[in-house]
């Protein structure tokens, strides 16, 4: 009896909670698919809860249904396209061409190259967070939060206080960073914060030459890597 009792009260704050999460999640500026993932636990219990009900009330075998529930869902995994997208997935004509190696392997094996060739000590200068976390080296300071690091309309002082960077900040970290080992991909140098505008092109340009004469040695590249594919170039002093 105390179960039937929390039963609705539970289902209906698991409900509030995945509602509450998707609403905020849709009037964020930059609604990433990926920031609704803390939400589908609570839609997986709600449904979860409410299908237990419905079965249990049709006195249908717990464990059968639980079964069918799991076939269920492993089957619609396998229909997603989300799978083929993971090893590429683009299509030429009548053909789908394929990478390789997943993004999650291409991420592994870069991060271990890093790794490497630093020596596994010292400072990855970049905004491709996952490759600081993979390679077990340091975050340059003011770039802990990758892409989203540069608020170009922020103060020098205002930057430094709230440890993120602006053009002439981050320019300046650039040519005085201890870091051995640059890696630059799409999302480098290309999003204004907090608007997520593009940053305009010469205050990029800026950026970019400053790396290539700190970091003049090219080391390795990839075509496609990370989050939409986009080229990394792997650059060492």
């Amino acid at each position: 009896a105390p179960a039937k009792t929390a039963a609705g009260p539970m289902l209906a704050a698991e409900t509030a909670a995945f509602v509450l999460l998707v609403a905020a999640h849709f009037f964020v500026p930059f609604p990433y698919a990926d920031y609704a993932t803390p939400a589908m636990p609570f839609a997986s219990v709600a449904l979860g809860s409410a299908l237990a009900r419905r079965a249990a009330a049709a006195k249908l075998d717990p464990r059968r249904a639980a079964v069918a529930a799991v076939a269920l869902a492993a089957a619609l995994a396998a229909a997603s396209p989300w799978p083929m997208k993971w090893v590429g997935g683009r299509q030429n004509a009548f053909w789908f061409e394929t990478d390789g190696e997943s993004a999650l392997a291409a991420l592994r094996r870069v991060g271990r190259e890093i790794r490497t060739w630093a020596e596994g000590e010292g400072t990855l200068f970049t905004q491709e967070a996952y490759l600081v976390v993979e390679s077990g080296l340091d975050a340059e300071p003011g770039l802990e939060m990758g892409p989203f690091s540069l608020f170009p309309d922020l103060t020098d002082d205002e930057a430094r206080r709230r440890r993120v960077h602006n053009v002439e900040t981050l320019e300046s970290a650039i040519r005085s960073t201890p870091a051995r080992i640059a890696a630059v991909g799409g999302y480098s140098f290309a999003i204004s914060c907090p608007s997520t505008d593009p940053l305009p092109e010469d205050s990029a340009e800026r950026l970019h030459a400053a790396v290539r004469e700190k970091f003049p040695v090219h080391r390795s590249g990839e075509v496609r890597f990370g989050q939409q594919g986009t080229p990394l170039d792997v650059r060492v002093r």
